[in-house]
């Protein structure tokens, strides 16, 4: 008995008396001298730094992250749909799996037919909790996330293709470079002036935070569209976990002072900040207007809020999700 995709199928004596092949993306043909290429993967993805997003370069090997794969071919379609893959061991690295960390191989269609690859990235908590609706027909084409709340499911969820494979290449090892759905924004505060001012609550007035994800890989290039995108004024969690009342002392030394917060592809937002100057007893709201830009997904937007005496202030530093410089332009505000 093997597996072919999604098709287990037995091979008797008298079939291969017959000479009879089978032929198509199921690959199966009687000649078990045949060399089998187990289909496995080589998953990576960008570096990232702090919460909520995967830290590392790799999706790692303690599968805290697995891979959610689809397969499709002009004979079989839908060879497979959001097949688990899971990270084995040093030798066969990440294989199909019937459970994390449990390996049940699946093997590369006979035919030398070629496969497209469309995968999902994520904790199996994040993929059980979105349930993402795979393309019916041909999975590897298409795979929409609907209604998700990204504000209160904070989901690192990442997404790669792998298009035209065949099992000649990398012995059966299919590389896939996965990329963010999202983008991050962060916040640092620094005071000119020691004990001066404690923040208590940042807000993101109209955040686009909620909608439907569509990861499209049926054209020339792979989309990640969000639509039907809600928006809300959304306060950014403290460093603790807390929405109000931080309490956040502001040093005089700049200091990351809410979480980061992972956002849907969206323009810029104005920010309000609340905060206490020493001895009052009165809190303050201060509406920084923020440079325009696009908060673009796989990027990461930290910005350095300055309480001075005369004026708060707020300047964005953009990196790439492995933290290097970008160059991104900003227009005045």
């Amino acid at each position: 008995m093997r597996k072919y995709g999604k098709m287990t199928i037995a091979i008797g004596p008298w079939l291969l008396a017959a000479g009879l092949v089978l032929a198509g993306c199921t690959g199966v043909t009687p000649e078990e001298t045949t060399p089998r290429h187990e289909l496995m993967l080589k998953p990576s993805a960008v570096a990232t730094k702090a919460d909520p997003e995967l830290a590392g370069t790799t999706l790692g090997t303690d599968n805290s992250y697995v891979v959610y794969l689809s397969a499709s071919c002009a004979q079989v379609p839908a060879f497979m749909s959001g097949q688990l893959y899971s990270y084995i061991s040093a030798n066969t690295k990440w294989e199909a799996s019937s459970a994390v960390g449990t390996a049940d191989p699946i093997y590369w269609p006979l035919g030398g037919e070629q496969l497209d690859f469309l995968g999902l990235a994520s904790t199996p908590t994040a993929y059980d909790d979105l349930a993402p609706a795979w393309d019916a027909v041909t999975p590897a084409d298409r795979v929409t996330i609907s209604g998700w709340d990204t504000y209160a499911k904070q989901y690192d969820v990442m997404y790669a293709v792998a298009n035209n494979q065949t099992a000649g290449t990398n012995a059966g090892v299919v590389d896939m470079s996965f990329r963010h759905t999202m983008a991050v924004v962060g916040f640092t505060a620094v005071s000119d002036i020691e004990d001066a001012v404690t923040l208590n609550k940042i807000t993101i007035n109209g955040l686009g935070y909620s909608g439907d994800l569509v990861i499209d890989n049926s054209h020339t290039e792979v989309t990640a569209v969000w639509s039907t995108l809600a928006s809300e004024d959304k306060v950014v969690p403290g460093t603790g976990g807390e929405t109000t009342d931080y309490a956040f002392a502001v040093p005089t030394s700049a200091a990351q002072c809410a979480r980061h917060l992972l956002v849907p592809q969206q323009a810029s937002r104005t920010v309000t900040l609340t905060y206490t100057m020493k001895d009052a007893v009165t809190a303050l709201d201060y509406t920084l207007v923020l440079p325009r830009t696009v908060w673009k997904a796989g990027y990461k937007y930290v910005y350095a809020i300055r309480f001075s005496p005369t004026e708060i202030t707020a300047t964005p530093n953009v990196t790439a999700w492995d933290g290097s410089e970008v160059d991104i332009e900003f227009d005045d505000i």
